[in-house]
């Protein structure tokens, strides 16, 4: 292989065995300065990565939360009124909000209601999920517990929501 410089006028033609040291010392120096970048690089990259998703499941986790107190009432209602038929059509409606997976309402004699697709044999290794009490008062009973449902959502769910910004990222 030959290769080609400048030396002050004239073109030399030369060998690679004939080459400068100084040739190779650059090339090093390239390769080792250009990996560090890299390594760099490519840990903050990651890191900024892993910050979002954990960002993005808090939020989901609020959005849980705030899903639960909007539905909290009319669950604990239709359970001290024993009317199990109309929880679960309340907790099949919460499922066409789209982060949420599964709901499971548990009343204080531990019967239960299961709905979404966590409990059709699809369980993510990534599934969360917000628990709280169901408390029912009205005008003549005090606040007492009822049950407790679980709202689960999934880490696709979160991959979903930052999915954009990890293309922007990367890309």
């Amino acid at each position: 292989m030959y290769l080609f410089y400048w030396k002050k006028t004239d073109i030399v033609a030369m060998n690679k065995e004939e080459m400068p040291k100084q040739i190779s010392i650059v090339n090093k120096l390239f390769k080792i300065v250009f990996g560090i970048y890299f390594s760099i690089t490519l840990i903050l990259t990651i890191s900024q990565m892993f910050s979002e998703y954990v960002d993005a499941e808090k939020d989901i986790m609020k959005e849980l939360q705030v899903i639960q107190k909007a539905f909290d009432q009319g669950l604990a209602s239709a359970i001290w009124e024993e009317d199990y038929e109309y929880a679960e059509k309340l907790a099949k409606g919460i499922l066409y909000i789209p982060i949420i997976k599964g709901i499971e309402v548990t009343e204080v004699d531990n019967k239960k209601i299961k709905v979404g697709e966590h409990f059709n044999g699809k369980k993510s290794n990534l599934a969360f999920f917000h628990k709280s009490d169901l408390n029912y008062s009205d005008k003549t009973t005090k606040k007492q517990k009822v049950g407790e449902i679980k709202i689960y959502s999934t880490g696709q769910v979160v991959l979903d929501r930052i999915k954009y910004g990890f293309f922007l990222l990367i890309g």
